[in-house]
């Protein structure tokens, strides 16, 4: 928070379900142990006749086509939603709220629906009926960055979301290739400068009853 930065060494939303351990030398690595432990007391500790809730709200390093969205992913990872889905048995999920800007610098007033939306469950409030119509995207691809001569084959300031047509090679690492292999796909937090083994960016498509039943 002081630097300003994601991270110093590692991206702290990869380092758990015990990844930290193999990297002992990281500044974030005592942090993700941290949140390991208090987020498996605090869930020990939950009353076992409600659902168990972890949202993870963050904000976003690029511009989004759609401001405010929530992510919920099947796959395996080391992120800390999938730890607590995992570990805890959460109902988890990522919820980016806008995009990253310095501290002190957003303008809070494009928050209040979302603040007020989350306060009615923890409150035992129903959910207030939803003034627009909810999208929902399916996960269907991951770009895999495998080496430091991945390449991105989209522009630097690309904003989340972005739909690509069918044969459009979106990266390239030696061998490996991500092609668009259906009629449009979005995508997703693009990030080519992340190290050799993490994701780069996540592919997506409208869920509807047409694409998802081609799942």
């Amino acid at each position: 928070m002081h630097a300003a930065c994601r991270y110093r060494n590692d991206d702290l939303n990869r380092l758990f379900n015990g990844r930290y351990l193999q990297l002992a030398a990281s500044h974030e690595s005592p942090c993700a142990a941290e949140l390991e432990n208090v987020t498996r007391a605090f869930f020990a500790d939950a009353d076992s006749t409600h659902a168990k809730w972890h949202i993870d709200m963050h904000t976003a390093i690029r511009p989004s086509v759609f401001e405010q969205f929530a992510l919920l992913h099947k796959d395996k990872s080391n992120t800390l939603t999938h730890f607590t889905a995992e570990q805890s048995g959460a109902l988890a999920c990522t919820l980016e709220l806008g995009k990253v800007r310095a501290f002190g610098h957003n303008y809070l007033s494009r928050f209040v629906a979302s603040d007020a939306a989350l306060r009615r469950p923890i409150t035992g409030l129903a959910p207030a009926t939803p003034n627009n119509t909810l999208k929902v995207f399916t996960v269907v691809g991951q770009i895999d960055k495998q080496s430091e001569q991945f390449k991105l084959r989209i522009a630097g300031d690309i904003a989340n979301f972005t739909p690509f047509a069918r044969g459009t090679v979106l990266a390239e690492d030696g061998d490996y290739k991500y092609e668009v292999l259906r009629d449009e796909e979005r995508i997703v937090f693009p990030n080519p400068t992340v190290k050799p083994g993490l994701r780069a960016g996540l592919m997506v498509i409208d869920t509807t009853e047409e694409t998802f039943d081609s799942l």
